[in-house]
């Protein structure tokens, strides 16, 4: 009884090992498929800490997990997702994306794949198709040529497919014997710029029977998700924070800053703000005068912005700061933080936790 429960405790650690907010790739592709919903949901969703979103496809009988900005090993944040048919793990992905014009850092993410996957689980590759060296600079130029002719109005709602590769593990390090797809796909993300996008699926032969014999899914229901986490990166020794300011102006870095009384945003970033007609002279609150560290005082134009959007919480009406350098760091300061209202930081996993 006791080498049992000692067992369960190895396999956990296995299957869900996590490090600083990070989780190994090795414990989404050992992900025990065939795995009963309810148990093995409940426990990715306490493994994994970031937000995630979780949906149910009547027609289909299915569930998907989804997480957010996974911190992969060292390969970079993911999306990854947990398919369950008929209450069972079938599949998992992770995708992994980059800017469109980011091919040196797609390359490396994905020989750096490659060189795990045969590495560790003494996986072969099956190739299909003609196109299967993603690796292939002129694939990635034909991907990335079609994403940029898509309908930039509509933004088409699937994704081209250039190439994939399929890996079969060694029978050595799984009884199933499971596959691995690995693939490069091009899809619009916003009009203007694409995403490129290297994907695991992770799958065996009866996991592909069950995910076959599933119809058509339709239209999921949301029926439980969590969207109060927040990112923050190291630099420099502080956390950095990102927002969306105003629904314009996207991924602008501020320091978390808890000893400054406003946010404060460089003049530039007023400027385009100003010039796309989102601060009007009716936002205006007059200026405000800063004493900075070595006893100098300054003065501030101060402004009300209508929305600084951090993750997926809005933050509406927030007193700004114009500081009187363009070289100088962006702050989120208490005008903002107090917003929030109780929160703490996990400064292992680089996380806000809203409460």
């Amino acid at each position: 009884m006791i080498m049992k429960r000692l067992l369960n405790i190895i396999l956990f650690f296995c299957f869900y090992s996590i490090t600083h907010g990070q989780i190994s790739l090795s414990s989404l592709i050992s992900a025990p498929l065939g795995n009963l919903f309810e148990k093995d949901a409940t426990i990715w969703k306490k493994s994994i800490k970031q937000n995630y979103v979780l949906y149910y496809y009547k027609d289909a009988d299915c569930y998907e997990l989804e997480f957010e900005d996974v911190p992969v090993d060292n390969f970079g944040k993911a999306k990854v997702t947990f398919y369950y048919v008929r209450n069972s793990l079938a599949n998992v992905s992770i995708y992994f994306r980059t800017g469109c014009c980011q091919y040196s850092s797609m390359i490396q993410i994905y020989r750096e794949l490659d060189v795990y996957v045969k590495q560790k689980y003494q996986a072969k590759v099956d190739t299909i198709g003609d196109e299967h060296e993603l690796w292939n600079k002129n694939i990635y130029d034909t991907a990335k040529k079609i994403c940029a002719e898509f309908d930039k109005t509509t933004l088409v709602a699937h994704s081209n497919s250039f190439g994939s590769d399929i890996y079969r593990t060694s029978k050595l390090k799984f009884a199933d014997s499971r596959s691995i797809l690995v693939s490069l796909a091009m899809y619009p993300s916003t009009p203007t710029t694409c995403q490129a996008q290297i994907g695991l699926d992770i799958y065996n032969y009866v996991t592909l029977e069950l995910m076959g014999a599933v119809p058509s899914k339709g239209y999921p229901t949301v029926i439980e998700r969590r969207d109060n986490v927040i990112n923050l990166i190291e630099k420099n020794g502080v956390n950095v924070i990102k927002a969306k300011l105003n629904g314009i102006l996207d991924n602008q870095e501020f320091i978390f800053d808890t000893g400054a009384s406003d946010v404060t945003i460089t003049p530039d970033v007023f400027l385009i703000l100003y010039k796309a007609g989102t601060i009007k002279e009716s936002d205006f609150i007059g200026t405000t005068t800063y004493q900075l560290a070595d006893g100098s005082k300054i003065k501030s134009q101060k402004f009300i912005l209508k929305e600084m959007k951090i993750g997926d919480i809005s933050l509406n009406e927030i007193e700004v700061s114009v500081t009187n350098n363009v070289s100088a760091p962006m702050l989120f300061g208490q005008s903002a933080i107090k917003r929030l209202g109780n929160y703490r930081i996990d400064f292992n996993a680089r996380l806000l936790i809203l409460n």
